[in-house]
Formats: C-alpha cells, structure tokens, sequence
C-alpha cells in the first residue's frame, strides 16, 4: 500500500508542475514541495495552524500550506529568514530532513547535487524501512518513584526559600510540582537561576568535571535571536569542518533552536560523549549549510604567553584548576618586563580560589581581595600572603564576554593600583554573582544564585555593570589581524 501511495503521490506531484528527469536536479524550493507532499503531515485544525515567518513565503505560495502543516507537527523550524528556495538542492539538504523526520541517516557527498531518482529512492526507503540513528544510546535516567519525586519538588523549593539571593519572589504558598520545576525556576527571573532535568543535569554536571565534550565553538545570544558563532576553539571538530564565525545555529539534530527549553538546553545538546556525532544546520549570508561533526574531548588551553622585546603577554583563557601554577611558572619564564599585558577576552570565569591565589602576588597581606554579600551578611577574604606591589604597568585587555573571576582579576588590581593598571578593550560582561549547585538523586540539577561577588570592600556589586574600559579597543572577528593587539603593538 505505501509502494502504491508513493508513486501516486510523485505522479501528482510531477504533474502538478514540478517536471523532473530521473538525474536531473532540482531546487530547494521544489525538493520541499516535493519531500512534504510525499510525507504527508497530520493537518491541524486552523487554530493551531501556525502564521509562517518566512519573509519569502506568502500564504498564496502552493508551499506555504505544506510548510505551515510540518511546522505545526514539529518536522520542519519555523525562523525569520528567507528560504533559499532557488538555490540548487544538494544531497545534504535531503538528508536533514530524512533524520529530522525520520531517524534516518543517509551517506551523501558534500555539495553534490541531489537528483529525483536519489529523492525517490531515498523518501521510499523511508517510508518503508525508516532506520534508526547511528548513535550511542543514551544512558537510562534513575527511574524514580512518584513519592520521591514530591521529594525532589520539596527539596528544592526548600533550597530557594532558604538561600536564593532574591527570595522574595518566591511567594508563600508556591509549590510546583516534579514536572514544573524547569518552568517554575525560570519564572523567577534570575538569569543564572536553572533547573536541568535529569538528562542536562548528568551533561551540566560532567562540564563541571572537566568532562567538557562536544564539537568547540561558543555562541552568543542576544535577547532573543538565535545564537551566533563568535569564537571557535584550535582544531576542533566545528573548526576543522569549516564552520565559521559568523555563521548563526538554525537547529541540532534536526530540531530547530526555537523547540529547545532555552539557550542553556541547546549548548547541552551540542554536548555529549566523546565519539558521538550531532548535526547542526547553519545559515551564512543566505546559505543554509549542514555539518555532520563527531564530538570530541575538548581541551582548552588555560594560558598562553609570548614576549615581545621587553612586552610580556599572558592571554588566559579561564581561571580553572591548575592556573596559578601556570601563570607563576610562566612570570618567572619572562624575567623582566617592562609592561605586563593580560588577554582576558572570552575568558567566562572559573574557580574563584584560583584567581585569588594569583591576585595574592599583588595584593598586600590582610587587604580584603573580595566580598561575598549573602543571606548570612557580609563575609570578606583577605589575602594571606606578604607580596609587593607591581612595579610596572600591567594592562587589562577586556570585552563583552569577560566575566565573573576574570572581573575580580581586572579589577581587584584596578581597584588596588588604578595609576599602574589600564583596563582596554569594551565593558565587560558583568557577573558578580555567586551560584550553588545541587545534585539530586535523579540526576537533575538545581544551579542557583546565592550571594553577591564584591571587589576587595567595595559597595557595589560588578553584577549587571561589567568593568568600563579606560581606552575603547574592539577586534573585528572576521578578519584575520586583531585589532586590539596590533593597537597595542603586540601583534
């Protein structure tokens, strides 16, 4: 029956318009046209038929009702852009729909055309025999009763009554169930407040292992845009497969960005084991591209330095474990210097006791280093050690996306030595809070914002301010010099 229903279905199709040769190829537009008519969609009733965002698709376009059919039944994305309906349809294109829809992963040659005999042959195997993906299974969730799961629903509603930093959202007779508590957490409006559910949970909690895996590029989102590619990580699988920075995410796995809980559970589902493969659709200029990529074990250089002339340069990545003994090793390397430069672009934190055993070399002993403001009241930590004061200019090289310890590093020494230390670049990014994380027995995960971050004994908070830069420095990303360092004559 599905053999019959198949060819009739092309037949239609071909006759309605759309006349192809068995190896001649199509475009995009068509092989939509062609793929959603052979599929078939469940058609909703039109209240729950969706207004389509495609600025080149109107409702009088014969795709538009195939299109508005998929989105309501989650096969196809529903973004503002225009569909590159001329363009040539490759192989590629075919295939993302196949495993969006059907599980189904096919062998194709990157930037090869796709022909209807290739679409005929590939839509009929799948509806008859759709395989299953070539993936690793996912480890089994703790099954878990239903009296333990009012259990985890208490506990952390008790956690935010007593220790979250804005408490007084939580209302008096709050009590969200099990399956609300992601909904319930995001509704308080905290940014760094989040409840993972058990299977973002295990991924969260392996990131903070130092089990970061997946495919090395970070993203940033604005608002609500979809995220963008600003940085990629040396050799890794996103890099070495040509994705560029610049390039805007579309959807993972076939699912489009806009069906994930948030941008948080999308970076997860970029995450996974070492070995495990994830596709990802992108859109440059008006392309739409495909990447197959396998994850691997991201390792991310904590510290890389250089000199130039009397010029000490120390880019740090991140203040994870391991940097002070890094960073000591690589100041003692320099011999002397006539300027310390500190790279601090991109860098999104770490471990605070890391950067206070580096800040330690500067900071005279008892001076407070930072302040930590929480339910409890005030608590300052002084630094320990007897060390002198710097005694050459040290500049600061900052952007958008230094955060957190890497502020307290910038400016606990701006605080302290503001005629020797220069902070350059654009306002950093602003996070002076503190967050708890708990772990429960289904393997969810409760991260939640606890205190306020302080530099030395100042009054206020960085949190939502960032550090202002002395000099306005910006690097432009898609060309190959830096800018900021080629200002500094660093390069």
């Amino acid at each position: 029956m599905k053999k019959i229903l198949f060819f009739l279905l092309f037949v239609c199709c071909c006759s309605a318009g759309v006349s192809l040769a068995q190896e001649q190829g199509m475009s995009y537009g068509e092989l939509l046209r062609l793929y959603f008519t052979v599929v078939g969609q469940q058609v909703p009733s039109s209240s729950q038929k969706p207004l389509l965002k495609y600025s080149n698709l109107t409702p009088a376009s014969p795709l538009y009702p195939l299109l508005q059919n998929a989105v309501a039944n989650g096969a196809f994305p529903n973004l503002t852009t225009a569909l590159p309906l001329e363009k040539p349809a490759l192989e590629s294109d075919l295939a993302l729909l196949l495993k969006y829809n059907f599980k189904k992963q096919i062998v194709f040659q990157a930037g090869k055309p796709l022909t209807f005999d290739v679409l005929k042959q590939q839509l009929q195997e799948a509806l008859q025999t759709p395989a299953l993906p070539k993936e690793e299974k996912a480890e089994p969730t703790p099954t878990i009763s239903d009296q333990q799961k009012q259990t985890i629903a208490k506990e952390v509603l008790s956690l935010l009554r007593k220790n979250f930093s804005q408490k007084e959202k939580i209302a008096e007779h709050d009590a969200p169930s099990y399956d609300e508590l992601s909904t319930y957490v995001d509704k308080l409006g905290e940014p760094y407040t989040k409840y993972y559910t058990p299977r973002n949970g295990k991924l969260f909690t392996d990131a903070l292992q130092g089990g970061f895996v997946g495919i090395g590029l970070y993203l940033e989102q604005k608002g609500r845009e979809l995220p963008v590619v600003v940085k990629l990580i040396e050799n890794s699988p996103a890099q070495k497969a040509g994705i560029k920075v610049g390039d805007i995410l579309l959807a993972a796995d076939g699912k489009p960005y806009e069906s994930y809980h948030d941008f948080d559970a999308f970076i997860l589902a970029l995450q996974g084991k070492v070995g495990t493969s994830v596709s990802i659709m992108v859109k440059r200029d008006q392309s739409q591209l495909t990447y197959d990529l396998t994850r691997e074990k991201i390792e991310l250089p904590l510290l890389k330095s250089r000199k130039k002339g009397n010029a000490c340069y120390l880019q740090i990545s991140s203040f994870d474990k391991g940097i002070q003994k890094k960073f000591l090793r690589e100041k003692e390397e320099f011999g002397s210097c006539s300027v310390l430069y500190f790279d601090l672009r991109g860098n999104p934190g770490g471990i605070v006791d890391e950067v206070v055993a580096i800040l330690e070399n500067f900071i005279a002993k008892d001076q407070p280093i930072i302040s930590i403001l929480s339910s409890e009241g005030k608590e300052v930590y002084p630094s320990k050690v007897a060390s002198t004061a710097p005694t050459v200019p040290m500049v600061m090289i900052m952007d958008e996306k230094t955060a957190s310890a890497a502020e307290i590093f910038a400016g606990v020494l701006k605080h302290y030595y503001p005629g020797k230390v220069s902070l350059v670049g654009t306002t950093s990014y602003g996070k002076g809070s503190v967050q708890e994380v708990v772990q429960f027995q289904d393997n969810s995960v409760l991260k939640y914002t606890v205190a306020l971050r302080y530099v030395a004994d100042q009054e206020d908070s960085l949190n939502g301010k960032g550090l202002k830069p002395d000099l306005i420095l910006r690097d432009d990303p898609k060309t190959p010099q830096d800018e900021v360092l080629t200002a500094l004559g660093i390069d």
